[in-house]
Parts: C-alpha cells; structure tokens; sequence
C-alpha cells in the first residue's frame, strides 16, 4: 500500500444523514500532497505521521484553530496504524478515530497490582475483548441508540479505557530497547438496523484516542 497522504481539511464535516455533524476540523485523506514524495524504503505509517503533523501545524498557524477550539478530528479507515499515529501526534490538539477489522483484540487494563508469594514484574494487559465473540465483551460503559428514517435503529456501544498490544514491528522498530506504552482509547461499535440493499449489516467497530 502506499504512503497515505493528507489531501484536504475542511472546517466542517459531512453530516452522515440523521446524525449531527461533528465539531472540529476535518482532516481528509488518502491523495497525496504535491511536492517531493519520501523514499520508498520509509515506514508508511511514520510518513503518515509527518505529513498529519506538517498538516495540522499549517492550519494552527493559518489561524484555523485556536487554544479552546474543539480538537481537530482525523478520521481514517483500517488500513492506517490509529495506534502508533496517537502516539506520534499525542503533542498536538487532535483526535484520531479509526475503523478497526472485526478480526482485532482490544485489551482492558490490568487493574489492581497483587503480590503474590514469588513477586515478579506486575502485569501490563487485563482481559481481552475479541470484536468477533460477544462472549468476550465486558459491560460496556456507554450504550445509546437512535431512530433514522434511512438506516432504521442505530445503536452506538462503547468501552472507555480500551487499549492494543503493541509489538516491537514496523513504526515501533525504533522503540526496540524500549518498553512500549499504552495507548488507552474509546473502543466504539456501531450497528445499524439495515442499510441501502443490505437488511442484515455487519457491525462497524472504531477506536477513538
């Protein structure tokens, strides 16, 4: 895949129909900026990083955004890193939102440190949540629906405090002799009732940081 480049950003977002705009800037993708494009042997999701950030520098500077604005919102699909690109970026006034395959694991925090008769490292990671079996999910901290005339019931689920298991590959290479964070996020499902040609939809997941 090639590097995904930032195309536009907008003051306002499209309104899904029956939804309400967000707030905050729109920041759009995936056609590339004009100009020179980096080597080829760079990580796509670093390049990511640095034409975002040199984006989301440029329109504070033009006056776009200013301290006690709504952070400006990056929304992107799953072929992106939202991880590593939170991390990146964690220094400027922005939220990521990105779509997640049905096959991922999310993990909940460890909780409480116990001692145990042989001590030992405590543990990072709590209980897994696979979006693909139910059976994993805990009680979610929010659920909420809505009725719309095109897509019939939406319902919305989310768990706060959500985060990946993050491994020394790609981006993370540079971090190799270091322990790699955690990166806590809003783990969101969303189930439509039917759409256009589609009576039985599958769920889409995002997570937010």
């Amino acid at each position: 895949m090639s590097p995904p480049d930032v195309r536009s950003a907008t003051a306002h977002p499209p309104a899904a129909p029956g939804n309400p705009a967000w707030g905050g800037l729109w920041v759009a993708s995936p056609r590339p900026l004009p100009g020179p494009q980096p080597p080829h042997t760079d990580d796509a999701t670093q390049v990511t990083a640095r034409q975002l950030r040199d984006t989301v520098v440029r329109l504070i500077a033009a006056g776009h955004w200013r301290p006690g604005d709504a952070e400006i919102l990056i929304v992107m699909d799953s072929g992106y890193d939202t991880a590593y690109l939170t991390h990146a970026l964690a220094d400027l006034p922005v939220v990521l939102v990105g779509r997640l395959r049905s096959d991922r694991v999310m993990l909940r925090d460890a909780g409480p440190a116990r001692s145990g008769p042989r001590g030992g490292r405590p543990r990072r990671h709590g209980g897994v949540l696979t979006l693909a079996k139910p059976d994993t999910w805990h009680t979610p901290d929010v659920t909420t629906s809505t009725s719309t005339t095109r897509y019939g019931t939406a319902e919305a689920t989310a768990w706060d405090r959500m985060h990946p298991r993050l491994t020394h590959r790609g981006p993370w290479l540079d971090h190799a002799h270091e322990e790699l964070p955690l990166l806590h996020g809003t783990l969101i499902r969303l189930k439509a009732e039917h759409l256009p040609g589609d009576r039985d939809p599958k769920p889409l997941w995002l997570w937010c940081s």
